[in-house]
């Protein structure tokens, strides 16, 4: 018998590859994006959260508590307020370190754009989210014009309260195997 844990990770998945499968890339325009001279493809959009779907209630006193998981089904918005994708997004609060008492979060993010999908994948220290502060991780193509492309991924949350809004900017760019940028 699955734990709670291991039935809520299958949940995710199985919603991450559902909502890509099914849904597909959202209609409308594209992501606000500026290729640069390297062939390189920047995103930059915001993206609210106004319901997450956890194994325990989201308590605004204690929103990083250890052992939170969760899951959303965001739209994704252009400065203007345009609807440009929707994400599915898996967010675990996974360990607490034992010097200074932080917990770090683990959260992926399949994004689904009009002209193609993305990966995210970022674990970072919740008390650096919580103070508005931009935390790294990697954003990686999977398909449309953004396969074969990948870079990092710097993610904020804008405002630890519903909507909780996050804003994110990935740089994807194709890596050689000789150019030291991994791929």
């Amino acid at each position: 018998m699955k734990s709670e844990h291991g039935r809520l990770l299958t949940i995710g998945v199985v919603a991450a590859i559902t909502c890509w499968a099914v849904a597909g890339p959202a209609t409308g325009s594209s992501a606000a994006q500026t290729p640069n001279h390297r062939g390189c493809v920047t995103v930059d959009f915001i993206e609210p959260t106004p319901t997450f779907y956890s194994n325990v209630p989201m308590n605004p006193q204690d929103p990083y508590a250890l052992g939170f998981q969760g899951a959303a089904f965001d739209k994704i918005y252009d400065a203007a307020g345009n609807q440009i994708a929707t994400s599915v997004v898996a967010s675990d609060n996974l360990f607490r370190r034992a010097s200074d008492g932080h917990v770090f979060k683990h959260v992926n993010e399949t994004m689904n754009f009009p002209d193609g999908t993305l990966a995210g994948d970022i674990v970072a220290d919740t008390t650096v989210i919580a103070a508005g502060n931009w935390v790294q991780g990697r954003i990686t193509g999977l398909s449309g014009r953004y396969a074969g492309l990948s870079g990092p991924w710097s993610w904020r949350l804008d405002a630890v309260a519903p909507p909780y809004p996050a804003h994110e900017i990935g740089v994807l760019c194709r890596h050689f195997d000789d150019d030291g940028a991994g791929s």
